[in-house]
């Protein structure tokens, strides 16, 4: 949830679509954003979350198309929680992470989870059956570089597990400055073979979690070559993506047309998209008196606004959505249904 007044600066390749920051930061410059200040995954895990978790470690599963593994270690693995849940549906399984956010760290073995500080290529002890990460390889300065140690870190018979967002779609982590990269199937797949690793299935994640991919891989074997068949469709994506980033620019000017001479608004939401329409449209966020969500918060402030719980609005109000686009129309029609006016987008940006 930080800022920074650095610009994006994307570049893309046109032959597969990859998309990165234009000038990547020094390992040490990107490292340094999971101090003690990063904040995801520091606290106790929600009950949102958990269910989350428990989506996610499902569709990993199956994404393993009955490959059982019985030891697992993920990378940048947060509180822990995602390995709970794959505890619970792989039972007996031997669960380790990897994560250098001395906060999530400290969570983690809170409750009990086996979770090493550090980074990937810092990882001395042991191999696994199955090597995981999830939303890991964008933040990374060399993709490859991480791949390896992956691969380094699988047993020779086992497989690796990669979820980033589905680079093949524009969608929101274009918007974050510590996403060096956005991947897509083709890209993807590029690193694999020069990480010397042999892909063996792709997919696109249940509309539930998001515009998210696994894909599923495992080490070469002596004298394999594999090749990636690039697609011809880099330049579409990119030109997609670039599209999308416009719109972004657009969105403040839309919505100060659409909250009309409303002089006070409130937000629904707390999440990251909430954080990127305070910064991609600062005039209008600038109007609301305070954020909401379904249920009790457990803190009291989103940033420098109350944060309350949306059953204490006791008047109609002017609501701004700050939740994804594909989540808008269900969540609108709620909350029109109890008489607020609510300012929707996702007409303007995709889901």
């Amino acid at each position: 949830m930080r800022t920074t007044p650095e610009r994006l600066g994307r570049a893309a390749c046109l032959r597969c679509g990859l998309v990165r920051r234009r000038q990547l930061p020094l390992p040490e410059e990107q490292r340094a954003i999971f101090d003690e200040a990063y904040s995801l995954f520091a606290e106790k895990p929600t009950a949102h979350l958990r269910e989350r978790q428990a989506a996610m470690a499902a569709w990993v599963v199956e994404a393993l198309a009955g490959f059982r593994p019985t030891s697992m270690l993920e990378f940048g693995c947060g509180d822990g929680s995602l390995l709970e849940a794959l505890g619970a549906m792989l039972p007996g399984v031997s669960l380790r992470g990897i994560e250098p956010a001395p906060r999530s760290v400290a969570e983690a073995r809170r409750r009990g989870v086996h979770v090493s500080m550090g980074f990937a290529e810092q990882l001395s002890d042991g191999r696994a059956d199955l090597c995981l990460s999830v939303n890991v390889i964008e933040h990374v300065p060399s993709p490859v570089d991480f791949l390896c140690s992956m691969r380094n870190a699988v047993s020779s018979d086992g497989q690796i597990a990669v979820v980033c967002p589905d680079g093949d779609v524009p969608n929101y982590e274009l918007l974050f400055y510590d996403h060096l990269y956005s991947l897509g199937r083709n890209a993807l797949e590029t690193l694999c073979a020069r990480s010397k690793l042999a892909v063996l299935r792709t997919q696109k994640a249940p509309t539930t979690l998001g515009p998210f991919q696994i894909m599923v891989a495992r080490p070469m074997r002596d004298g394999e070559q594999p090749q990636p068949a690039i697609e011809p469709e880099g330049d579409h994506i990119v030109a997609a993506k670039d599209d999308y980033l416009v719109t972004w620019s657009r969105l403040e000017g839309i919505l100060r047309e659409r909250i009309g001479g409303a002089t006070s608004i409130v937000v629904f939401g707390n999440g990251d998209v909430a954080a990127l329409l305070r910064v991609y449209a600062p005039a209008v966020f600038a109007l609301a008196a305070a954020c909401v969500i379904d249920g009790e918060p457990t803190v009291d402030c989103f940033f420098d606004l109350p944060l309350r719980s949306y059953s204490s609005l006791r008047s109609p109000r002017v609501i701004v959505l700050g939740i994804r686009p594909g989540n808008q129309d269900g969540v609108a029609r709620r909350l029109n249904a109890d008489g607020h006016r609510v300012v929707r987008w996702d007409d303007v940006v995709p889901a």
